[in-house]
């Protein structure tokens, strides 16, 4: 099961644009991970953030592993933040992500019917 990150991890190294190829590889791994073997879906990051995270409301948008790609972008823009210059993208990212989760977790995505 660790050889999934770890492949998407050492790919981003290869690739080199570690701020956008690891969250994205990160995600793909993940989406691999749920079909290949029969699949083991569980432990995916998206299922972190539900329901209480400002990122919750890009679920209904994104699905799990769209979750799961934002939450390793963020971690991303985190690190480029604490060790390189690119501060102004990265924070501009990360208040995008932040505010535009909290946006959308206001949005009603469904509505009941019936009594429970």
């Amino acid at each position: 099961m660790a050889l999934f990150p770890a492949a998407a991890g050492y790919l981003a190294k290869r690739l080199g644009h570690l701020l956008w190829a690891a969250p994205l590889l990160w995600a793909l791994s993940d989406w691999v991970r749920s079909w290949i073997f029969t699949g083991f879906p569980w432990l995916t990051l998206g299922y972190s953030q539900a329901p209480d995270s400002p990122l919750a409301g890009f679920l209904p948008v994104l699905g799990v592993y769209g979750l799961s790609a934002l939450v390793m972008l963020l971690a991303a823009c985190v690190f480029a933040l604490a060790t390189t210059q690119q501060h102004l993208r990265s924070a501009g990212i990360l208040a995008a992500l932040l505010i535009g989760g909290s946006a959308l977790t206001q949005m009603p995505w469904s509505q009941a019917v019936g009594k429970p």
